[in-house]
């Protein structure tokens, strides 16, 4: 009968130190987006944004300033960066919050872009690779 508490009490430990992670992702002509949410066992959550530009039409070795905004449910985020010389934008930890709803996979999640002139706006997806 221990050794059953002891295995239970044990689970239930383990089950309480899992994390929850989602990422959305965006797959454009130009542009590859990635946000990553996580959720560890003390209800944190941290998001990661990547942003990697795959176009052949920038010049990338001017580091072009990027505008971008992400909206969730839980947060409206607006920034502006330069790309690296290898087409690339990556912030971890833009936002944290403890004890917040982290993101669900039906939550609706836009990202809108521009750069050059130009400007996309479309949904992030737990769905697409």
């Amino acid at each position: 009968m221990k050794k059953l508490i002891v295995f239970v009490t044990a689970i239930l430990l383990l089950a309480g130190c899992t994390s929850n992670t989602h990422t959305y992702r965006h797959i454009s002509d130009e542009w590859k987006i990635a946000l990553t949410v996580k959720q560890n066992a003390s209800a944190t959550n941290d998001y990661l944004l990547e942003i990697k530009y795959i176009g052949d039409t920038l010049d990338l070795a001017t580091e072009p300033d990027i505008t971008y905004t992400l909206v969730t449910p839980q947060m409206t985020y607006d920034n502006t960066k330069a790309l690296s010389v290898v087409g690339t934008i990556k912030e971890d930890g833009l936002f944290t919050c403890t004890s917040c709803d982290i993101l669900q996979e039906q939550d609706d999640v836009t990202f809108t872009i521009e750069w050059d002139g130009k400007k996309e706006t479309f949904p992030l997806s737990t769905n697409q690779q």
